[in-house]
């Protein structure tokens, strides 16, 4: 994806369909995988303004990361 009409930026992913090995696979009652990318203002005065991240979420597991640094 390039270009601001590609970024993914700002929007946020809900699984409807988990497939493991090629087949389906059932998840815990109520569960979705949820994947945010967003941008984080940054506290720190003499870094960049904010980071662009993305988070997961499965069910009460959640990880996420700096994508890369940002100025807006």
């Amino acid at each position: 994806m390039v270009g601001p009409t590609g970024s993914p930026m700002g929007k946020t992913y809900l699984s409807t369909a988990v497939t493991e090995d090629g087949s389906p696979k059932q998840l815990v009652a109520n569960t979705r995988i949820r994947l945010e990318f967003a941008k984080v203002p940054n506290p720190n005065e003499e870094g960049p303004r904010g980071y662009d991240t993305l988070n997961a979420y499965a069910g009460c597991n959640r990880i996420g990361a700096d994508a890369a640094p940002v100025s807006y």
